[in-house]
């Protein structure tokens, strides 16, 4: 991948905190006013912009919430599935006695999952 291909990868993909420790932990130049912190990244030096590059490649949270969208709906499909399916066979469990709250309302997700 070549510079400016990188670029335009830092600035789509983007989180400021991110980007803001990467320049502290790294020493990257960088200008501050009243307004924030501001990178000029066509003068930084390809070191630099690899660093960058790398640590937002790295840490991509769109992908990871991407990934974790898509385990989300992989399960409540099986829930539903299993919802659908437990529907015709319906189980009779026996009454807990002497149990908190909390521990009624795990035993009672325990029995959806």
């Amino acid at each position: 991948m070549n510079r400016n291909e990188k670029i335009k990868y830092i600035e789509e993909n983007k989180n400021n905190n991110n980007i803001y420790k990467i320049i502290i932990n790294n020493n990257i130049s960088y200008t501050k006013n009243s307004n924030g912190i501001f990178i000029n990244l066509s003068k930084l030096s390809d070191s630099n912009i690899d660093i960058i590059y790398k640590n937002i490649s790295n840490n991509n949270s769109k992908k990871i919430d991407n990934q974790r969208n898509i385990l989300i709906n992989k399960y409540k499909k099986s829930l539903e599935n299993n919802k659908n399916d437990k529907i015709s066979i319906k189980k009779n469990y026996k009454k807990f006695e002497n149990l908190s709250e909390k521990d009624l309302q795990i035993i009672e997700y325990s029995k959806k999952i």
